[in-house]
């Protein structure tokens, strides 16, 4: 005889005797659960009114840096080459992923430098409960509470890099030479002084799209490596500013 006897018990049953066994632990990372597959379809319901009403090609996914500060030196960064002076206040933050959400975006990597050492990034975390979050990080600032809150949150995943072995990964995370990134940042817009609505209008950006040899290349890890010449081309033409300062 299974647990509820011979009839197929109704979900509000079900709920019912959860809670009559303390088992409230279980429904509220249910309904967590619950928030977030409503979140990836509203979502998509976003990104196609804005590309039929406006041709807006909004991305399913964007990369955010809220710090570029790291607590290593990591042979290959390119965040090594990147100014760690100045950084997104929290409310420019907030400001653009609300933005953001509200033309459908639902994932979030966030890389850096080293995302966990803007502590501040938790709340937004929590904040913003249907998006999911990709945390790109050397995980040596993510301790057990830390950690027990991002599981809490249930739209956090931590990627956390790891280079092979542990001395692959001493050796990698030590100082010494460090690789360059051809890939140089552009922009005329960018969301610290533009919405995120203005910033995907911007003329380089859909000068990028119009030109995908830009963004294909499957032999390498890098779709960009050997074609930054592009992106140098479509800056000239489109007059975007760099910023973030190239090696050399």
């Amino acid at each position: 005889m299974s647990y509820f006897g011979n009839k197929k018990p109704e979900i509000s049953t079900i709920l019912l005797r959860m809670v009559s066994q303390r088992r409230t632990g279980i429904i509220r990372k249910m309904w967590r659960t619950r928030s977030l597959y409503r979140g990836i379809l509203n979502a998509k319901r976003k990104r196609e009114f804005f590309m039929k009403s406006e041709g807006l090609l909004v991305p399913f996914g964007m990369a955010l840096s809220p710090t570029m500060r790291c607590n290593l030196e990591c042979k290959g960064c390119y965040a090594r080459f990147h100014p760690v002076s100045e950084e997104m206040s929290i409310e420019t933050i907030q400001r653009t992923i609300r933005e953001a959400i509200e033309l459908g975006v639902f994932l979030f990597v966030i890389t850096g430098g080293e995302p966990y050492l803007r502590e501040e990034m938790i709340s937004i975390y929590e904040q913003f409960t249907r998006v999911l979050f990709i945390t790109v990080t050397n995980g040596s600032f993510i301790n057990r509470d830390t950690a027990k809150r991002l599981a809490y949150f249930r739209n956090v995943f931590p990627m956390v890099s790891i280079e092979g072995t542990v001395e692959q990964t001493d050796k990698r995370r030590g100082r010494g030479d460090v690789e360059p990134c051809p890939f140089a940042h552009f922009a005329l817009e960018n969301v610290t002084t533009h919405s995120f609505k203005e910033t995907l209008r911007s003329p380089f950006l859909k000068a990028i799209r119009e030109h995908p040899t830009a963004l294909l290349n499957g032999d390498i890890g890098c779709s960009l490596y050997n074609n930054h010449h592009i992106m140098q081309e479509l800056a000239e033409h489109t007059g975007a500013r760099c910023t973030a300062p190239s090696p050399g």
